[in-house]
């Protein structure tokens, strides 16, 4: 199989505690293909802004939005004018997919043709599920 480049998309506010974590495991993929990162940071009572934007000066594949509503659709539609990349993989700043979480993903979106394919939103993450017809991860 050809993978597409793909467009992780992480909206977040107040994770201190697991933003690091969250995307050592994204930036960990085990996917052959391209792969950026867009944080898009709400305003923190912690040093969200400042961890995101260090791991960003870290790491070339990251890049940092700000979202100054702090609610996630506009989180979500910040990073999505950010993304450079067609397939879309949204997750939540405390997730950790399994390291095969994005090439099972595509793999799925390939196979069925699905518009999205849904998983697990909490620390662990689950098995991506297929629904629907069109873009997204």
């Amino acid at each position: 199989m050809d993978y597409p480049p793909v467009s992780v998309v992480m909206p977040v506010r107040n994770e201190e505690r697991h933003l690091a974590e969250s995307v050592r495991h994204v930036l960990g993929q085990d996917y052959p293909g391209p792969m950026e990162l867009v944080l898009a940071v709400g305003p923190s009572t912690d040093r969200t802004e400042q961890i995101a934007r260090d791991l960003a000066r870290e790491e070339t594949r990251i890049a940092v939005v700000t979202n100054p509503s702090g609610k996630i659709a506009t989180a979500l539609n910040l990073a999505l004018r950010t993304a450079r990349h067609q397939v879309i993989v949204r997750i939540d700043g405390h997730a950790l997919f399994p390291p095969d979480y994005v090439k099972t993903a595509v793999a799925i979106l390939a196979e069925t043709g699905a518009a999205d394919v849904g998983g697990g939103h909490g620390r662990g993450g689950r098995d991506p599920v297929p629904a629907g017809r069109g873009r997204g991860a």
